[in-house]
């Protein structure tokens, strides 16, 4: 999508948020995260949801991603697409331009958001910095 797109990205649970989050920064570690994160949780209205098929190369073209959103947001078919994630897991691409988004609602909010989840992060990192040596290209 372009940049200032009227889109929000949603992840799917507070653990793909803060794996998205690290490779988004290049940090190895969430206590390495800038300050001033915060998780909200989002509460949309049900049916909303667009599930459709990745477009091939996704991965390896950022450019067949953003073409394939830009397209979503402008036809206004449905509140939130769903896409995939390099994690695996979902995550959802909200149009802020969609009749239906002013029913979404923030649910909750958590100022210090990755606390209660370093302990299953610490599992999966420890004190590897395997993260920060995935290159960009392959985080993408």
């Amino acid at each position: 999508m372009a940049a200032g797109a009227n889109a929000i990205l949603l992840d799917s649970s507070p653990l793909a948020a803060i794996c998205a989050r690290l490779a988004l920064v290049e940090a190895e570690h969430p206590r390495r995260l800038p300050r001033g994160y915060v998780l909200l949780e989002v509460r949309v209205p049900q049916g909303g949801v667009l599930r459709s098929a990745a477009p091939r190369n996704w991965r390896s073209d950022v450019s067949v991603s953003r073409g394939f959103g830009q397209a979503w947001l402008e036809s206004g078919e449905s509140l939130l697409l769903e896409v995939p994630s390099l994690s695996g897991a979902p995550q959802y691409l909200l149009n802020g331009s969609h009749p239906d988004a002013s029913r979404c609602r923030v649910a909750s909010r958590s100022e210090a958001p990755f606390a209660e989840h370093l302990d299953t992060v610490d599992g999966i990192f420890g004190d590897k910095d395997w993260l920060a040596k995935i290159p960009v290209s392959d985080r993408v």
